[in-house]
């Protein structure tokens, strides 16, 4: 049995525990589904399961190993396997088979068995093929299944899955959620942090942490009848288990009709008017509709323009594989473009090159100052004929670093300072702007409201000490 037993733990300088007297066992067999809204206190307990963290009070044992006790420390590691959200932290080798090989090199296996578990890890994941690819040119889905494999090759007893596949296109969580069942299928314990309810549904419990205390504990259906405590939670339903949870509630329909005339049948209500709404009500704050072909371009501000961009990772000089081939694409100020693509489509090669981070193979990424912007049409579409016209006549300026904003997937590669407030000045300070103190002040004030978070909760925190999101 994994057993947490009245366990508490707070962060240097954080005033208020982040897990808070949590008792939970998990038994060999169990699924126990761990949700909770972010800073909840589930990634701090998950480390908590195999002694990356140490308890304040109570203790986390595993069939009888305590994680505070050094000489069992590596029993109990070999018990409880821990894939964490960032992948990055849990990447080592050189290549995709060494990096599923390490674990078990390192339990002292022979090479049959080795090559044994190697396999089948990277089947269940589906990256059998990728054994010589280099995890660094993986993408962020890629990575998180590659360290997964890496875990079950060690074949732990206990798993802790710390939101396994929130980097993952559909095909790849499928892959994974079916991974996860065989290995609960042959009597692992799982225990899965998650923010899907429908993930949860699969799970034998299902327990709700809130500001590190557990609020619930019970059945995924039990949890999902009462929509008032999800929100509480801060767990939002999915648009399928939305409808699901509306069509089990009981109601009562009536209706009045002078005459068979009342009975509009093929009208919509003004009620089912509302629901639907306008489409510039579907869409994210800032965000502008599809553009008519003849909208001109603002008399200001700079086009991002990506004309046949192709690029190919390479290794030791030899072709890895071609992540990008002959992409075009444009985008405006003001409009809000959505790249979609199945895991390693080339989705994060293409933000890098319109960030000036990669350096295309092929074809070229510029911001354009447009000479006439009627003969550009507006919005994120292809380069064609007629804007070719206008980039010829136009001034490109090849993409340097810091010119175009990127964020990551893993946050932790985009955090540098000691606390919150001076991680968000640490780049325009590099710039050389906000020499004055009272001037990063401000900023750290209003950049911390835009996103929602509380200047004073969290100005003095360390970066490195927040939830995922």
């Amino acid at each position: 049995m994994l057993l947490f037993d009245h366990v508490s733990y707070s962060y240097p300088a954080r005033h208020t525990p982040a897990v808070c007297d949590v008792s939970l066992a998990l038994e060999p067999g169990c699924r126990i589904a761990l949700l909770g809204a972010n800073g909840s206190g589930k990634s701090t307990l998950a480390r908590l399961a195999n002694a990356l963290l140490l308890p304040d009070e109570g203790c986390v044992v595993a069939d009888g190993l305590s994680t505070t006790s050094q000489q069992t420390i590596r029993e109990l590691r070999k018990l409880v396997g821990l894939v964490l959200q960032d992948p990055d932290n849990q990447i080592i080798s050189s290549s995709v088979l060494d990096d599923v090989a390490f674990g078990p090199e390192n339990l002292g296996l022979d090479r049959a068995e080795i090559a044994r578990r190697c396999k089948e890890a990277l089947a269940l994941v589906g990256l059998t093929g990728y054994e010589s690819r280099d995890p660094n040119m993986l993408s962020g889905g890629e990575k998180q299944r590659l360290v997964i494999a890496g875990i079950l090759a060690m074949e732990p007893r206990y798993l802790v899955l710390d939101e396994p596949t929130s980097m993952l296109d559909v095909t790849g969580r499928n892959e994974v959620r079916a991974a996860i069942d065989a290995l609960h299928d042959k009597g692992h314990g799982i225990l899965h942090i998650t923010h899907d309810l429908e993930e949860a549904l699969e799970a034998d419990l299902v327990v709700v942490l809130k500001q590190g205390r557990v609020v619930f504990s019970g059945t995924a259906e039990e949890l999902m009848r009462d929509v008032k405590a999800l929100a509480d939670y801060g767990i939002g339903l999915t648009p399928l288990l939305q409808l699901q949870s509306l069509l089990s509630q009981p109601r009562t329909f009536a209706i009045r009709a002078k005459s068979e005339a009342d009975l509009k049948m093929n009208e919509p209500s003004p009620g089912a008017q509302s629901a639907l709404g306008d489409a510039d009500e579907l869409l994210p704050a800032g965000a502008s509709t599809v553009p008519m072909a003849d909208e001109p371009l603002p008399e200001t501000g700079e086009i991002l323009a990506l004309e046949n961009v192709s690029f190919t990772y390479t290794q030791a000089g030899l072709t890895q594989h071609q992540a990008l081939a002959d992409v075009s694409m444009t985008v405006r100020p003001g409009s809000y473009l959505l790249v979609l693509g199945h895991t390693g489509s080339g989705k994060s090669t293409l933000l890098r090159i319109g960030a000036g981070l990669l350096k295309p193979d092929g074809g070229k990424a510029t911001l354009i100052r447009r000479a006439d912007p009627t003969n550009i049409m507006a919005g994120a579409i292809p380069i064609e004929d007629n804007i070719n016209r206008a980039v010829s006549e136009a001034v490109g300026i090849v993409i340097k670093p810091g010119v175009v904003g990127l964020v990551f997937q893993q946050p932790e590669t985009q955090l540098f300072a000691q606390t919150v407030a001076e991680d968000i000045c640490f780049g325009p300070r590099n710039l050389g702007m906000l020499s004055d103190a009272r001037q990063r002040d401000t900023v750290a004030r209003e950049s911390l409201a835009a996103v929602g978070l509380d200047y004073q909760e969290f100005a003095e925190r360390s970066p490195f000490t927040l939830s995922g999101g």
